[in-house]
């Protein structure tokens, strides 16, 4: 063959074949597919949905209980600071009364000492005047009782000091004392009130050299 016959184009057979139109639409098999797999996805998809819905549901649960925890709990903290502070109140007001307590103890323990010391100096007063036979208890049995003058409170009243220490006199004359610190006890026995105050007062400053006796 020579090369001006292969260039010749073999016009006797076949046409070659053009894709028809039909060719162009989907394959039903590929169709059902397609659709087959975008009903699974949508399940898939709403099963998702509906985990997403109950894990939502669960947190909101657990948020409501959290709140509800919290208020009990701010509940209980506040009936216990109710209660603290009602004890508080309590054992506050037993300490207030037990110090009172203390010190009206301390006041009797007070008075009681100086009640003691009037009678020590009453027994050291009769006990010299024993030894000096002059015994007031022996004289009274025989003569008029000795009458003890009224305790003097410290009223500014001229005529009621006159009278108390006229009586005093009358008091220790008849009890024949000589000494002059005997008297001073003895009468200091028969003060009262404002006048005992003041001559506690006056005897502490003589003890402390700030003042003349």
């Amino acid at each position: 063959m020579s090369s001006s016959d292969a260039g010749i184009v073999d016009v006797g057979g076949d046409p070659p074949k053009q894709p028809s139109k039909r060719s162009k639409s989907k394959d039903p098999q590929r169709i059902t597919r397609d659709s087959a797999s975008l009903e699974d996805r949508l399940v898939v998809l709403e099963d998702i949905i509906a985990k997403v819905g109950e894990r939502y549901t669960e947190m909101a649960d657990t948020f409501n209980s959290f709140n509800e925890d919290v208020h009990s709990m701010e509940e209980s903290v506040a009936t216990v600071m109710e209660t603290f502070r009602s004890e508080l109140e309590k054992l506050q007001a037993n300490m207030k009364r037990r110090d009172e307590e203390r010190k009206k103890l301390i006041e009797e323990l007070v008075a009681r000492v100086d009640e003691v010391e009037d009678l020590k100096t009453r027994v050291t007063i009769l006990e010299k005047a024993v030894a000096r036979g002059h015994e007031p208890q022996r004289e009274s049995a025989s003569k008029v009782r000795i009458p003890e003058p009224q305790n003097f409170r410290g009223t500014r009243d001229e005529k009621e000091i006159d009278n108390f220490l006229w009586h005093m006199e009358r008091y220790i004359k008849a009890l024949r004392l000589d000494e002059e610190e005997e008297k001073v006890q003895i009468a200091s026995m028969y003060l009262a009130d404002d006048a005992m105050l003041w001559w506690r007062r006056r005897s502490a400053e003589v003890e402390k050299g700030q003042c003349q006796p």
